[in-house]
């Protein structure tokens, strides 16, 4: 081989070599510009969903806020009327007592069959009857405590009396004036004379405390929400008998 050749082929294996690191810096240049390319479509939406994500728990907790100060007008509010009710120099049914306990008075918020024996007893002995029987269920472990929108559950009850007749018309008289309801299911009547037995079947009611009914939620990160149950306040618990 001639020495003009061994040059030639010697050229040529370098211009090889420097088109083959040519080549190989494309490749790697193009496999480093798509895993930037990569990082950065995916680094771009996870940044526009945290945005997202950031924009929807500013949005409630700005919506919270709202609601909060609209209750604080309200609070403030309630406690004027609240204040120029119970502050009446007599209740709405006449007496020198004071609102908040005349409407207790009507409407527990616990169920107090014990409180509620003792004034039906009261009210029987008061019309001039003498009390045979005063029965019902006492289901205060089970009964509901309080609940967000409380409506009046009724407390079923049966009184067995003996008296005269003029006692038992003044019986039913006062279960009529009482500032409890009651509801008469049914009366029965037996004897004669002054010897007469009176027996009733009815119930009164109470009504749960009402809760507040505040609640977290834990905003997620497609944009959805889920309440979570925590702590809630309930109204005053003041209850009473009354004839």
């Amino acid at each position: 081989m001639s020495t003009k050749q061994s040059k030639g082929l010697g050229q040529l294996s370098t211009k090889h070599i420097a088109v083959d690191k040519a080549n190989t810096l494309v490749i790697v240049s193009a496999a480093a510009a798509a895993a930037i390319i990569v990082f950065t479509f995916f680094a771009g939406k996870a940044l526009i969903d945290k945005i997202a994500y950031q924009n929807e728990v500013i949005s409630k907790r700005n919506k919270a806020n709202a609601q909060l100060e609209k209750n604080i007008e309200s609070i403030n509010q309630l406690t004027a009327a609240y204040t120029a009710f119970d502050s009446a120099p007599e209740s709405v049914i006449g007496t020198p007592d004071k609102n908040s306990k005349v409407v207790l008075d009507a409407l527990p918020s616990v169920y107090d069959y014990p409180a509620l024996a003792s004034s039906l007893d009261s009210i029987v002995k008061n019309a001039g009857l003498k009390v045979t029987s005063i029965t019902g269920i006492d289901q205060e472990e089970t009964a509901e405590k309080s609940s967000i929108s409380p409506t009046p559950i009724p407390i079923p009850f049966e009184i067995s009396a003996n008296g005269s007749y003029e006692s038992l018309q003044r019986l039913v008289a006062d279960l009529e004036r009482s500032i409890r309801p009651f509801k008469i299911a049914e009366v029965t009547i037996s004897g004669k004379d002054s010897a007469l037995t009176i027996s009733i079947k009815g119930e009164t009611y109470y009504q749960p405390k009402t809760e507040i009914g505040i609640k977290e939620e834990v905003v997620k990160t497609n944009g959805s929400s889920a309440p979570q149950p925590t702590s809630t306040s309930s109204s005053a618990t003041q209850s009473g008998a009354t004839q």
